[in-house]
């Protein structure tokens, strides 16, 4: 019967390291993965507003015939939920604001050429220092659109037609009006008239 030998492995101080480094990336690289990795999940987990996400742009799509997949246009009204809630700015005004100016079309041109789903002009673009021609992208145009409203509401006040009256009309022409005359404003009354759902 031959003996069997044993071995002995040797592990040098350098090489214990290097295992330990080798190892931590490779923990480091797995748990950094687990973020990518889809969730089946539904709206329901990411809406503090109770709101249906899914509905509202399957009817947007319906009622306004946009050139927005009904996919992205949930994703947009998701950011434009999350951008009203930081700025303080109605959800529901911001909608009709779109219905109105541009029927959801990320596109869309005025023919003074105020651009996107917001219609932004090229003052405005200027004043938050964007790019005109960016404002086509229809994350663009709601950042701008939306942080626009709360610089008015933060001039004219919580009323908001006076709010809408200064987004058509501009800032100054809106403190030369009143609140009664702002409201009865046609294109006030249109965006208020604009279908929601």
């Amino acid at each position: 019967m031959k003996d069997r030998q044993t071995v002995k492995l040797s592990i040098t101080p350098g090489t214990f390291f290097s295992i330990v480094i080798v190892t931590s990336i490779f923990v480091y690289v797995a748990a950094s993965l687990i973020n990518y990795i889809p969730v089946k999940t539904n709206d329901a987990a990411y809406n503090k507003t109770d709101r249906n996400f899914v509905d509202e742009a399957k009817n947007i799509s319906q009622i306004y015939d946009t050139d927005m997949s009904v996919s992205k246009i949930r994703h947009l009204l998701i950011y434009i939920d999350g951008l009203c809630d930081y700025y303080d700015i109605d959800y529901d005004m911001v909608k009709q604001i779109i219905a109105a100016e541009s029927s959801w079309k990320y596109k869309a041109r005025s023919h003074t050429n105020d651009r996107g789903l917001m219609q932004i002009s090229r003052g405005v673009a200027i004043d938050h220092k964007t790019a005109h021609a960016s404002c086509d992208d229809p994350y663009t145009s709601v950042t701008i659109g939306i942080k626009h409203l709360a610089r008015l509401k933060n001039e004219v006040g919580n009323f908001p037609s006076k709010i809408l009256y200064a987004y058509h009309h501009g800032l100054s022409a809106s403190n030369k009006v009143s609140l009664a005359y702002a409201t009865g404003d046609k294109y006030v009354t249109r965006v208020q008239s604009m279908k929601l759902h």
